[in-house]
């Protein structure tokens, strides 16, 4: 899993898949991986989903919806999000890229 330097939290690039459309003033990311667990690392990998609205003229992500996979289940993100703005940004930069 490749890590972050500045903060430490990464995701699993090799997991991600991403589908996008662009909508009248945003594009619209729907993304998914792989990455530790952002609020205890040590309990191993969890799966995320988010739904990511980029301003294409700036890059700037103007609307997020974060998910996560608990049991079969696939449930709102309800922890702090501090953490997963550093994904956030990592996610936009690589589907970007592309």
């Amino acid at each position: 899993m490749a890590t972050s330097a500045m903060t430490g939290v990464s995701f699993d690039r090799d997991s991600l898949t991403f589908t996008g459309r662009r909508l009248p003033n945003v594009v619209e990311i729907v993304a998914e991986f792989e990455a530790l667990k952002v609020s205890n690392p040590d309990e191993g990998p969890r799966y995320y989903s988010v739904t990511l609205l980029i301003d294409p003229k700036t890059g700037s992500v103007s609307g997020r919806t974060w998910w996560i996979k608990r049991g079969q289940e696939i449930v709102a993100y309800e922890g702090g999000k501090d953490k997963l703005r550093s994904l956030e940004k990592q996610v936009r930069d690589e589907v970007l890229k592309n």
